[in-house]
């Protein structure tokens, strides 16, 4: 993203900082998001079965991403 952002600023001229403001600020929100998941799971997945439901969240919420991603081909 730290690549793109510039870059399409650069060879869009309709593409604004306000366009992208999002994409700017994701990187350091999504570290955020990722020091919080990891916590509360290594916090709370203390069971051999909640670590399964951790992995099974984890692999149901990858299936949906990748079906958001096959939807836009």
């Amino acid at each position: 993203i730290g690549e793109r952002v510039p870059a399409m600023l650069a060879k869009y001229d309709y593409i604004t900082e306000d366009t992208l403001a999002y994409f700017r600020q994701r990187p350091e929100q999504a570290s955020r998001d990722a020091d919080f998941a990891l916590a509360y799971v290594l916090s709370h997945a203390d069971t051999a079965e909640r670590q399964q439901q951790a992995i099974d969240a984890l692999v149901f919420k990858c299936d949906i991403l990748w079906a958001m991603l096959d939807a836009l081909q």
